[in-house]
């Protein structure tokens, strides 16, 4: 007899099956590397739809990534490094601050 599957069990963000908890939040890994990514290069992203409030579930068909990423922070995911060293210039791009952030970067403590 199999178990029951549980909220804990999916993904906060799409939904898709979780794979333990990313940037302090139950997700899959897909959802934690578009996170992570996001972040590290400095992705501005802009609403397809430019309504801001995108199907971003694992049966979308097209995934907007402004939505995706609102919903990334939206569901309390944190990223503890910025990973960008001493360029304030990049933080500042990425609004650390903007998006309740915790980074570690020494300049920004």
């Amino acid at each position: 007899m199999a178990l029951p599957t549980t909220s804990v069990d999916t993904c906060l963000v799409c939904g898709a099956a979780s794979h333990g908890v990313h940037f302090r939040v139950i997700s899959c890994r897909a959802c934690a590397a578009f996170f992570r990514r996001s972040l590290e290069a400095s992705h501005l992203y802009k609403c397809r739809r430019l309504n801001k409030n995108c199907d971003v579930s694992k049966n979308a068909k097209h995934n907007c990534r402004y939505c995706r990423f609102q919903k990334c922070k939206r569901v309390g995911m944190r990223y503890q490094d910025c990973g960008l060293g001493q360029h304030q210039e990049q933080c500042d791009q990425i609004n650390c601050e903007q998006y309740s952030l915790v980074p570690i970067c020494s300049h920004l403590r």
